[in-house]
């Protein structure tokens, strides 16, 4: 079974052999209600928005220009849609490796609980290294540029891809008017080499994200919609997360929050039916 991975929009490993291509299965009431959270969230979000400076943000990891140490722990729930779902515990650690914080570098680890085999318990998943740099950046805007290998790790086949797969990403972020960024970012994945006898890896998403600016400093959202591409299986479907968070003030010499990321796929050709990740974060110690 092929295991296809793109990144945040579609993390499910064997997310696009879990439903054939072109049905779409029924919306209940359930993914109705979800898409209408998401639309009163953002609206919420833009009531909220006030006038500031960029460089008067609070820096909670929402602005992809500045680069932090920090640690993250989360939770995720994918349902895949046939009554199968995934699980996915994933650590991750962040720090700046130039002295001027411009580029840093990401550990992942994630542990896998995937139902398609009927296997209970986590395995180990791919694990991802990924190198990010600040090549610009004013009062205005900002451009970032990444490159990622997520490497075939995982110890059960439906645990991940069979391969290891290059991630590039460029983003262009811009500082709007009152404090809020829009950060347009084009990511393209390929298996670079793997398992012969699994799918290659090409995909891409069109990421639109947006980070509302809100009175109070310590709540922040993150409107994250977009577009998502398999070459290989010519699925194409879009998908939206919103993710709400909250400062939770000093700990580990930094400054924790928790964070809840609900989010919903559509089309026929969609990889899941809806997910729900929920984490814990250090930034800045």
């Amino acid at each position: 079974m092929p295991a296809i991975n793109l990144q945040a929009k579609c993390p499910a490993p064997c997310t696009f052999m879990t439903r054939p291509r072109g049905v779409a299965g029924r919306p209940d009431r359930a993914q109705a209600c979800a898409v209408g959270a998401f639309v009163a969230v953002g609206c919420f979000a833009g009531v909220l928005a006030r006038s500031d400076e960029h460089d008067q943000n609070p820096d909670n990891g929402t602005d992809p220009t500045r680069q932090s140490r920090s640690i993250t722990t989360s939770l995720e729930h994918l349902d895949l849609g046939g009554g199968i779902s995934q699980n996915t515990f994933k650590a991750q650690y962040s720090t700046p490796i130039t002295s001027d914080a411009r580029t840093a570098i990401r550990l992942t680890v994630p542990l896998v609980q995937n139902d398609v085999f009927g296997h209970e318990g986590y395995s180990l998943s791919d694990v991802g290294v990924k190198i990010s740099d600040v090549v610009k950046i004013t009062r205005q805007y900002g451009i970032v540029i990444a490159g990622e290998f997520t490497f075939d790790t995982a110890n059960q086949i439906e645990g991940g891809t069979g391969k290891n797969v290059f991630k590039g990403t460029f983003t262009y972020a811009k500082f709007l008017q009152g404090g809020s960024i829009f950060a347009p970012s084009l990511n393209q994945s390929n298996s670079i080499w793997g398992d012969k006898d699994r799918a290659s890896v090409n995909n891409t998403v069109l990421d639109f994200y947006f980070v509302p600016k809100l009175k109070d400093p310590k709540t922040y959202v993150t409107v994250d919609p977009a577009i998502n591409s398999n070459w290989e299986t010519k699925a194409k479907f879009p998908s939206l997360a919103i993710t709400i968070g909250r400062a939770l003030g000093p700990a580990f010499g930094g400054h924790s929050q928790i964070y809840l990321k609900p989010e919903t796929f559509a089309g026929g050709d969609r990889s899941a039916n809806w997910g729900v990740e929920f984490g814990y974060k250090v930034i800045g110690f």
